[in-house]
């Protein structure tokens, strides 16, 4: 089981749900909590800064965190997140181009800790 955390406060409800071997995936913005399991792989990432700082907007996080999740864990392949996002954008050229940029720091990000 592999799970996105944004805030500390989804760390304490969601550490306990994840299966041993699982991963989590942590935004380090504002995480108080420490480590209270050894049975997990935990990412604890920059993906807020990512998100105002290449971006430009706090909601780009869930698109970096996504793209970490798929380089990390191989569950799809990068490019249907592509002509998802093609798909559900494509008319909305400023989003879809914000939203492939924040997918891609994510991808970046995934590779240089994997």
């Amino acid at each position: 089981m592999t799970l996105p955390v944004i805030d500390d406060s989804q760390y304490k409800v969601i550490e306990p749900r994840v299966r041993p071997r699982g991963l989590m995936i942590v935004d380090k913005t504002g995480l108080k909590e420490e480590r209270t399991r050894e049975d997990i792989r935990l990412l604890v990432l920059p993906a807020m800064e990512m998100a105002i700082s290449a971006v430009g907007e706090i909601g780009a996080i869930n698109l970096i965190l996504l793209g970490v999740y798929i380089v990390t864990t191989e569950a799809m392949p990068q490019e249907l997140i592509h002509a998802e996002m093609e798909r559900r954008f494509g008319a909305r050229e400023k989003v879809l181009a914000r939203n492939k940029r924040a997918f891609e720091q994510g991808l970046e990000l995934g590779r240089s800790i994997k």
